[in-house]
């Protein structure tokens, strides 16, 4: 009995949240939308195919992501946090992110914590526990995009989500300017 009711609860289509929008690389592969079995309310985002399903070998290392995007003349000149709580189950990956874009829709800043080694994108089964990005939002900015994704098959929750200006003692997350005018180590010395 409990497998059917698996297997009913995967068939749901998830009603999405007013504002938010569902994007991605393969966004078809993917149900999203609000959790109403959440007692704190969540949404979610899972992929519609289990790993050993023959539909699941098209999605590659595809993901559907919930976002928004909004003007950034209010924030322009400050530092954005982006923090939420995340939960996942049998995930690829997922995780939270933020980009920056200017006029020509040249990407300004972003972060999705792909490349951190510490506290960055969930994969497997998690509990819940709250990840952040934090950005510095220059002056040209024109739009500023967030959300969170899932990559590959599972499932991720996210809730507890909130977006404000941040001071300066908190560090952002994009990392330094790249203030290199050519590339270095490319025989992959070691460190000295």
């Amino acid at each position: 009995m409990r497998l059917s009711a698996e297997i009913e609860a995967r068939e749901r289509t998830l009603d999405l949240p007013a504002g938010w929008q569902p994007s991605g690389s393969r966004s078809e592969a993917y149900d999203m939308g609000i959790d109403q079995s959440e007692p704190h309310g969540a949404v979610l985002i899972r992929c519609k195919y289990e790993p050993d399903d023959p539909a699941f070998a098209g999605i590659g290392n595809g993901f559907g992501t919930l976002m928004q995007s909004m003007m950034a003349t209010a924030y322009r000149g400050q530092r954005l946090q982006l923090s939420a709580r995340l939960r996942t189950r049998d995930a690829g990956g997922g995780t939270l992110w933020m980009r920056v874009d200017g006029r020509q829709n040249d990407t300004l800043r972003f972060d999705n914590m792909e490349r951190r080694t510490a506290d960055g994108v969930l994969s497997g089964t998690t509990d819940w526990c709250e990840r952040r990005v934090v950005l510095d939002i220059p002056d040209s900015a024109e739009i500023i995009s967030f959300g969170f994704y899932l990559r590959g098959a599972g499932s991720l929750w996210v809730r507890d989500v909130t977006l404000a200006p941040v001071g300066g003692e908190v560090e952002a997350t994009n990392g330094a300017p790249v203030d290199r005018v050519a590339p270095v180590n490319l025989a992959f010395a070691p460190s000295l």
